[in-house]
């Protein structure tokens, strides 16, 4: 099989554990696109988390960002959009509202990430940033930079916003406790006509029902006239299930979900060893039988 398009997710896929990339990666995209293999940013990240990145990247690619909840082409204009309705999101707002702040959350749209306090959203910001390992000067930096200085956040009350006709396309849900996001998620399923994910085990995502990297690839690959069998979709947690289940091969990281490593059609390796780079060496070598699925 002669595949035409790669999706791949970031956090855990294309990025390492200190959320950079690595120059196989890089090269391997270029690769990818020099062979004639669209590549596709797919993520859960908003459009502002994904710009860092797409300067080292630095290949024309379309970005599906909010888990599937809004499409970009090449020149990054926005192609669709899917919103919560509003009926959900005020449903939502209300089951999270009586969490108090035993969890965090807040809300995006296309361009921004909505937060009610700039305080919850600097100690949040500061738990994944520390996981980076980076060093205490550089680890503040960071965190003044991505919450006041990247335009890409702004302070909102949700339940004015949402009554002067302001939309959501994604909430982003975060606790420490496990326990806590497993009793939440009995909550809101109880909400119609919403899809709950997550990207990592600290998270919870909600969007609309047909918000989903999968219906997203789908909707982009026949804008592209790629048909299904001749894309890839490659990533690591729940978040990405469905654009695996939707690719003509599905492949998980082998840091992936078990979840994931059982959906797969093929398991490549890990990110901290290239995992994205193996994956594109591997279908461009030959005709990329090694890889294909029994379909």
């Amino acid at each position: 099989m002669t595949y035409k398009l790669i999706a791949t997710d970031m956090d855990g896929t294309i990025l390492l554990k200190d959320k950079s990339l690595s120059q196989a990666t890089i090269a391997a995209m270029k690769e990818a696109r020099d062979k004639g293999i669209e590549i596709v940013i797919c993520t859960g990240r908003t459009f502002s988390n994904v710009l860092p990145y797409l300067s080292q990247i630095n290949i024309d690619c379309n970005i599906i960002t909010n888990n599937g909840a809004v499409i970009r082409d090449k020149d990054r204009r926005v192609l669709y959009s899917n919103y919560i309705k509003t009926q959900q999101m005020e449903q939502l707002l209300s089951v999270l509202e009586a969490e108090d702040d035993r969890v965090y959350y807040h809300t995006a749209d296309e361009n921004l990430t909505y937060i009610n306090s700039f305080i919850k959203r600097l100690r949040v910001a500061k738990i994944y940033i520390q996981k980076r390992g980076l060093p205490f000067y550089r680890k503040w930096l960071e965190i003044i930079r991505n919450v006041f200085f990247s335009k890409g956040h702004k302070r909102i009350d949700y339940r004015e916003y949402l009554a002067k006709g302001g939309r959501f396309t994604s909430v982003f849900i975060y606790s420490e406790e496990p326990e806590r996001l497993v009793a939440l998620r009995k909550k809101l399923v109880a909400i119609a006509g919403i899809e709950i994910t997550s990207s990592a085990n600290d998270n919870l995502e909600v969007l609309d029902i047909a918000s989903t990297k999968g219906n997203a690839l789908k909707k982009l690959s026949e804008m592209m006239g790629i048909s299904q069998e001749e894309t890839v979709a490659i990533g690591d947690h729940l978040n990405d299930l469905s654009m695996i289940k939707f690719a003509g091969l599905g492949v998980a990281m082998g840091n992936g979900d078990e979840a994931v490593l059982r959906a797969a059609d093929w398991v490549t390796k890990t990110n901290e060893e290239d995992g994205f780079s193996h994956l594109v060496k591997t279908i461009t070598q030959g005709d990329g039988s090694s890889v294909s699925p029994a379909k």
